[in-house]
């Protein structure tokens, strides 16, 4: 599971949150106001369609050796053709 948390274009806030197996089937992203559906696929990608069904974004993801960075290549299919972004999160330290 997880759950992001964003500003959109429009500087209105909105949470969605996703469920799912690890089976290469799509499954609703709960509070998305698109309908868009998400799938972790058994190869390790992931990927999302949007609600008449086309596939708008694919990722592939990294994990570093100690298990603390990872690091996502995104392919936004676009209109007017695709836009890549590289995304890198760091594991934070609990607090004890």
């Amino acid at each position: 599971m997880w759950t992001t948390n964003e500003v959109a274009a429009d500087g209105k806030s909105r949470t969605g949150s996703y469920t799912g197996a690890v089976d290469d089937r799509y499954y609703p992203i709960t509070g998305n106001p698109d309908g868009a559906t998400f799938a972790y696929m058994k190869d390790g990608t992931f990927a999302v369609k949007d609600k008449s069904g086309k596939v708008v974004q694919t990722t592939t993801y990294a994990l570093s050796a100690d298990g603390n960075t990872m690091t996502l290549h995104n392919t936004y299919h676009m209109p007017d053709g695709d836009v890549t972004r590289v995304a890198v999160f760091r594991k934070e330290k609990q607090a004890e």
